[in-house]
């Protein structure tokens, strides 16, 4: 049996096993610093709970802006010098974050000194993801294939094409299955990989996304997803079913993180210009 309680502008549903939101959440947003107060485009996010590490790619810029993830200042600037920014990953196997270049290839950054090594040559598209039970990243190439690399050296396994990732967004991996990978898409329904075996499966949305987040907290059951939804916004659906539960969270929201400590949970949201960090405080 289900049961409504509506509270000022928001409504809970009670399905007997879990209370969801269905409407508008409140939350205090805070713009990010940027260096020299200049307007920045960001182009991906990462965050390092661990080292509490908030790093965000800028463009035009060609840098990519470490915050204190407690604090939001700016801790340090990397500067790209020129390598294409599309995308960062942390790979705590080799202690170093993987940075997706622009010009075909991968960037290891230290995850001790943030020091960039040697570009190493694989895929070429706008994200990837690690698949570490299978040693080995997912990602796409300018000609919509899917690619899967093998690791240490990215060596080519498998490439093969669909007619469902033509153009590749962003890949994310579904933390409550290891096999399980999302492919978003920049025309074209939310795509699922396994990569055990590589078969492909849609999920029909009610409006195209950009990205994706998991709530850090299982018994939420929520997939947060930035979109076109009204003209733009983040939306929680439930992490089973897909079904929509709110959505206009925030405006114009393209890139999401997300945070969690004992009295809140954080979720960073960037799109177009000016990060920004929405806190809402846990009740």
């Amino acid at each position: 049996m289900s049961h409504l309680l509506k509270n000022d502008s928001a409504v809970f549903l009670s399905n007997g096993s879990a209370l969801h939101l269905r409407d508008r959440m409140n939350w205090d947003i805070v713009t990010l610093p940027v260096p020299g107060g200049v307007p920045i485009y960001t182009t991906g996010m990462l965050l390092d709970r661990e080292r509490r590490r908030l790093f965000v790619g800028t463009y035009p810029t060609g840098k990519i802006i470490v915050y204190n993830a407690d604090t939001l200042e700016i801790d340090t600037v990397i500067d790209l010098n020129g390598r294409g920014f599309t995308d960062i990953r942390l790979d705590e196997a080799s202690n170093r974050y993987l940075m997706f270049s622009t010009f075909s290839g991968f960037y290891p950054i230290d995850r001790d000194t943030l020091g960039i090594g040697e570009l190493i040559p694989g895929g070429g598209s706008r994200s990837f993801e690690l698949d570490r039970d299978r040693n080995q990243v997912i990602t796409a190439d300018f000609t919509g294939a899917l690619c899967i690399l093998g690791l240490p050296d990215f060596n080519m396994k498998y490439r093969f094409y669909s007619s469902l990732t033509t153009v590749v967004r962003k890949i994310k991996a579904d933390p409550m299955n290891p096999e399980e990978f999302y492919i978003i898409t920049t025309n074209g329904p939310l795509i699922k990989l396994n990569a055990a075996t590589l078969a492909l499966r849609t999920i029909n949305l009610p409006y195209g996304i950009y990205d994706i987040a998991f709530d850090p907290s299982p018994e939420s059951n929520r997939i947060y997803a930035s979109g076109y939804s009204d003209g733009g916004g983040l939306s929680a659906f439930d992490a089973n079913t897909w079904a929509l539960l709110s959505n206009n969270l925030g405006a114009q929201d393209t890139f999401i993180a997300f945070d969690n400590s004992p009295d809140r949970v954080r979720y960073f949201i960037a799109g177009g210009y000016l990060p920004k960090a929405l806190t809402k405080i846990k009740i």
